[in-house]
C-alpha cells in the first residue's frame, strides 16, 4: 500500500499545526534540504536523509551549517520536552521518530508497518504493508 502527500500539502500541514514556514527541496529518494523561516528574511537549510525504518520506527540523520546547528539545538530542546517517548536523538545527528507512540497516528500502526520512504521531485511516499 502507498501513501502519498505534495511538499505544498506537508508545508501547509505544519504551517498550520506549528504556524512555522518551511520550504522543501528534492536531494535524492532518501533526501530532502528542508528550510525553516526563522524570521521573515532569514531561514536555515537543513539536510535530512532517511537512514534506517524498522516497523514504526524511522531514524534520520540531520545536517546543516554552524547557524543551522545552533537552531537544531534549540530545537531539540524543545521537542525533548514536548515529545518524549515520541522522538529521541542520537550522536551523530541522528533523530528517532517512534511512530507508533505519536497521539495522532498511533493507532495507523497497530495494522500497518512502515517499509519505506521514498522522496520524489515533488512529493513523499510512504510505502506500508499490513501487520
Amino acid at each position: 500500500m502507498t501513501l502519498s502527500f505534495t511538499y505544498e500539502e506537508l508545508k501547509n500541514l505544519i504551517f498550520c499545526h506549528y504556524n512555522t514556514a518551511i520550504d522543501i527541496s528534492f536531494i535524492d529518494e532518501k533526501t530532502i534540504y528542508v528550510s525553516p523561516k526563522i524570521i521573515s528574511l532569514l531561514s536555515a537549510k537543513i539536510k535530512i536523509q532517511v537512514i534506517n525504518i524498522f516497523d514504526s520506527v524511522v531514524t534520520l540523520s540531520y545536517d546543516g551549517g554552524f547557524f543551522t546547528k545552533s537552531i537544531i539545538n534549540a530545537v531539540v530542546l524543545f521537542v525533548r520536552e514536548k515529545f518524549a517517548g515520541q522522538v529521541s536523538f542520537a550522536e551523530p545527528n541522528r533523530v528517532i521518530l517512534h511512530l507508533a507512540k505519536i497521539k495522532d497516528i498511533e493507532k495507523i500502526f497497530d495494522l500497518l508497518e512502515l517499509k519505506d520512504i521514498v522522496f520524489q521531485e515533488n512529493e513523499i511516499t510512504l510505502y506500508l504493508e499490513f501487520k
